[in-house]
């Protein structure tokens, strides 16, 4: 896949952040494709910094781990 350039993802994000404190929801990213490493680490940042619960994972089994992580 190609990486997703920011002002694409800040959109769809402003357009959920209703959801992002109070939510229940985590998002995993899967990032696998090392050319979009700089975009998606941006975006995990992102975020994060607007209160959702997201993390960054280059490995499938981790991120299924970490969704499925209830003590956090």
């Amino acid at each position: 896949t190609k990486p997703v350039q920011p002002t694409e993802f800040m959109m769809v994000t402003q357009e959920n952040a209703k959801f992002a404190p109070q939510s229940k929801y985590r998002i995993a990213w899967v990032e696998t494709n090392r050319e979009a490493d700089e975009s998606a680490s941006f975006m995990e940042t992102y975020l994060q910094n607007r209160g959702f619960s997201a993390r960054l994972f280059s490995d499938v089994a981790k991120a299924k781990e970490w969704l499925l992580d209830h003590e956090d």
